[in-house]
């Protein structure tokens, strides 16, 4: 990754952790070990969590994206597209 990281974002994802890797992987040209790599863009898995509501368990993940404006919107975009889900 070149050094023209110039904008970050932090998400924090309900996703089931092995997707958010998976998918990863799938946009990725370089991964290594939390930190996956593109053109002009970065995300690292900051955390991964399990959080108890009385009897649930859910998992929060925290992703940051870093990189130039344009690609970190992207995928940050891109990001919430895959995982958007909808209640019902």
């Amino acid at each position: 990754m070149n050094s023209h990281l110039c904008d970050e974002q932090t998400i924090i994802s309900g996703a089931p952790y092995q997707e958010i890797v998976q998918y990863l992987l799938t946009i990725s040209s370089n991964a290594n070990g939390r930190l996956y790599e593109g053109d002009n863009w970065q995300i690292f898995l900051q955390s991964q969590e399990d959080v108890r509501m009385g009897s649930l368990k859910l998992s929060k993940t925290t992703l940051v994206f870093r990189g130039e404006e344009a690609s970190v919107r992207f995928q940050v975009e891109s990001f919430r597209r895959r995982f958007l889900s909808a209640g019902g």
